[in-house]
């Protein structure tokens, strides 16, 4: 079961100080198959019934040396090493946290090789967003460390890699021990090799001063193909850099380096700046080494658009660094749709209110009550609310005749009917448009409109008293017909 490992030389390892080049790092397998590690429980805590352990979701290898529990519930994929300092009490009386957890089936179980998540390289901001995706897998010229041995979690290798170093537990692996995985049971269930699965151990170190290629371009489409793209994009022209799976927003700058070119020199440079920067030695689209450098930010603001700009101007201007074919690529500043949008949102739902509390107002403003109305004749808008519904005046066939009444009715019209043009004779109107003229002309008036109403006498019968008398008795009609009442005439006549 046990495999025979052979121990590699610390001079093998990347170390800093020894070389000149930062194309060397550790990077380290992130997950387990420890029960005692609470990433590994469902929910992260202890669950709220403690009847036992639960492994019904636990799939791969794993040991311990002591274990207090009530009971152990197996699933069907269970492989637990038992050495000889191994112990477990079953105790229903237990008091130990371990009775009442329950493995969480989402972190203990195979894990690819090509996935981003399950790395972290040492000496690095990981959460740095200038790192291309594929150079944040192991690279030829890394030191890949499993670092709990057996309760490592299972890693699926479906391409052929290439690393500096390997090591599981405190031992160093050669070419020799990964040969023999197929026979040890166990070791097999930890690094499981499918289709094209194959790990080359090459003992390879980054001499060059300008940098050394991550070499991981042969499962970029498999590394890509799995990762998860963001929904939305902070630019409308985002860039693709070369080793990342998306677009992103920012700049890059890329170049040819020469001979006397140092990467180590340039990334204490970058680290001045704000923005999250990365450099690197790529492969371009013509298979030609290149140095990219790029400039972007986790929440996009443009800045790091401005920042690249600046250096890469510096670069033109130092005498000092020479190179060839330089390109500047950058995608546009934020995008504006999103704020645009909620601009014609504001401005939509900003008028409707506007227009609400307009009409709010002039439904106050004219309502019919006192208080309205007193203030609308101090501005000059009329004593008149807007419910006002307008009389007009006709004889009705239920009053009889000679008793001199008017009946009130109300209008469909939303003003006051014009009195005089209600009557087919056009000599009524002038009958009022010529009030102040002479007794001739009123009386003419007046024998014409006695033809055609019957309220008047006869011209003949008239004298210049009378016609007086009458055109004060039709303002009276008039004004009082106005007020919408029922006006007693007989007395007048």
């Amino acid at each position: 079961m046990w495999v025979n490992n052979v121990l590699f030389s610390i001079g093998t390892l990347c170390i800093s100080y020894l070389i000149k080049s930062s194309e060397c790092y550790e990077i380290i397998f992130q997950r387990n198959n420890d029960f005692y590690d609470k990433r590994n429980w469902l929910g992260h805590v202890p669950q709220k019934k403690c009847q036992g352990l639960f492994l019904e979701q636990f799939y791969g290898t794993t040991t311990f040396k002591t274990l207090e529990i009530e009971q152990m519930v197996f699933g069907k994929l269970n492989d637990i090493i038992l050495n000889d300092d191994t112990e477990i009490i079953f105790d229903d009386n237990t008091k130990s946290e371990m009775n009442c957890v329950a493995i969480n089936g989402s972190e203990v179980q195979l894990h690819h090789w090509t996935n981003f998540d399950n790395w972290l390289k040492s000496g690095v901001n990981n959460d740095n967003m200038a790192i291309p995706h594929l150079e944040k897998l192991p690279c030829v010229y890394d030191d890949v460390i499993f670092p709990k041995g057996y309760l490592s979690g299972a890693v699926v290798i479906s391409s052929q890699v290439s690393i500096k170093s390997f090591k599981f537990g405190d031992e160093y692996w050669e070419e020799s021990e990964f040969v023999e995985l197929d026979s040890d049971y166990t070791l097999s269930n930890i690094i499981v090799f499918v289709r094209d699965g194959e790990i080359n151990v090459n003992n390879r170190q980054c001499d060059d001063d300008s940098g050394c290629v991550c070499g991981n371009e042969l499962y970029y489409g498999e590394a890509c193909d799995v990762f998860d793209v963001p929904d939305t994009i902070e630019c409308n022209q985002p860039i693709l850099p070369i080793g990342f799976c998306y677009k992103i927003c920012g700049s890059t700058i890329i170049f040819e380096p020469k001979q006397d070119f140092e990467i180590a020199q340039m990334e204490t440079r970058l680290k001045s700046y704000t923005s999250d920067t990365h450099i690197s030695k790529v492969k371009n689209e013509n298979g030609d080494e290149v140095i990219q450098i790029i400039f972007t930010e986790k929440q996009f603001t443009g800045n790091s658009i401005e920042e690249a700009q600046r250096f890469h101007q510096i670069l033109k201007d130092d005498k000092t660094i020479e190179y060839e074919k330089s390109e500047f690529l950058t995608s546009s500043y934020p995008n504006q749709n999103g704020k645009n949008a909620t601009n014609a949102i504001s401005i939509i739902f900003g008028s409707l209110f506007s227009a609400c509390v307009i009409f709010a107002m002039v439904l106050y403003l004219f309502g019919d009550n006192d208080k309205t109305k007193r203030l609308r004749e101090r501005v000059g808008l009329g004593s008149r609310p807007l419910t006002y519904k307008s009389v007009f005046f006709s004889r009705n066939s239920s009053i009889s005749e000679g008793t001199g009444l008017i009946g009130e009715g109300h209008s469909v019209g939303s003003s006051m009917p014009n009195i005089p043009k209600t009557f087919e004779n056009p000599s009524f109107s002038e009958f009022t448009k010529k009030s102040s003229s002479t007794s001739s002309s009123n009386a003419s008036s007046a024998e014409d409109l006695t033809k055609e109403t019957g309220l008047m006498k006869k011209p003949n019968d008239l004298t210049e008293p009378q016609v007086f008398e009458e055109q004060t008795r039709r303002h009276l009609i008039e004004t009082v017909a106005e007020e919408g009442e029922l006006v007693d005439l007989s007395d007048m006549s």
